[in-house]
């Protein structure tokens, strides 16, 4: 789907931050060779990042005004 392929493109553009978000465990960084990503922002700031990503470029005009009013009402459907 679209979001799908929003979603990975944010992904890999922003390498370090979804390693934070969709990763927490220490032990599989060190399994796959790489060092456990911490944050001291907030996650919702980086779901906001996803969600505009995602939403948008939707194709509904509708759903890209409501994230544009609204953008935070996007951020747990992530």
């Amino acid at each position: 789907s679209a979001h799908m392929e929003h979603l990975l493109a944010w992904c890999k553009e922003n390498e370090d931050t979804h390693i934070k978000l969709f990763s927490d465990s220490t032990k599989d960084a060190k399994e796959q060779g790489w060092k456990k990503k911490q944050s001291g922002t907030l996650r919702d700031t980086f779901y906001l990042q996803v969600a505009q990503a995602i939403f948008s470029n939707n194709e509904n005009m509708e759903v890209q005004q409501l994230f544009k009013e609204e953008p935070k009402a996007f951020i747990k459907p992530v």
